[in-house]
C-alpha cells in the first residue's frame, strides 16, 4: 500500500486523505498540512501522524469532543486542559495529571475523582 503513495506528491496525497483520512498511516514524508486534512477528516488519523505537532493535536482534540487526548503522545496541558473541559472523563486518559488539570476536570463533574491517579490532588481537589 505505501508503493501506491510514494510516487504521488503532496497534492494528490491531500485530495485522497481528503476522502479518507486513516490512509495516513501509509504516507511517507508526512507535511503538517496532510496530517490536518487527515485529522480533519477522520480525527483518529492522529494516531498515524509521524510528527504529532500541538496544532494537529489541538485540531484533533477540538475536533473529537477531547477523546483524541488517548491518541496524543505529547500531552502538553494545554491540550490536555482543552480535552477535560470537553469531557472531564477523559482525565483518565492524562498521562501526567497536574492540579490544574485536575481542578479543571473537577469543576465539570464530581464523578471525574475516581480518575485522578495522585490521592493528594484528589483530596486537594475535593478541598478546592
Amino acid at each position: 500500500m505505501k508503493e501506491i503513495y510514494s510516487y504521488m506528491d503532496e497534492d494528490k496525497k491531500i485530495e485522497v486523505l481528503k476522502r479518507d483520512g486513516m490512509l495516513l498511516k501509509y504516507m511517507d514524508n508526512q507535511t503538517e498540512e496532510m496530517c490536518l486534512v487527515a485529522v480533519k477528516q477522520k480525527c483518529n488519523a492522529i494516531q498515524y501522524a509521524k510528527e504529532q505537532t500541538p496544532k494537529i493535536c489541538m485540531a484533533a482534540v477540538k475536533q473529537t469532543k477531547g477523546w483524541a487526548i488517548q491518541y496524543v503522545k505529547e500531552q502538553t496541558p494545554k491540550i490536555c486542559i482543552a480535552a477535560v473541559k470537553q469531557d472531564s472523563m477523559l482525565l483518565g486518559y492524562v498521562r501526567n495529571q497536574t492540579p490544574e488539570i485536575c481542578l479543571v476536570a473537577s469543576g465539570q463533574k464530581e464523578s471525574v475523582f475516581k480518575y485522578i491517579k495522585n490521592k493528594f490532588l484528589k483530596f486537594r481537589s475535593i478541598k478546592e
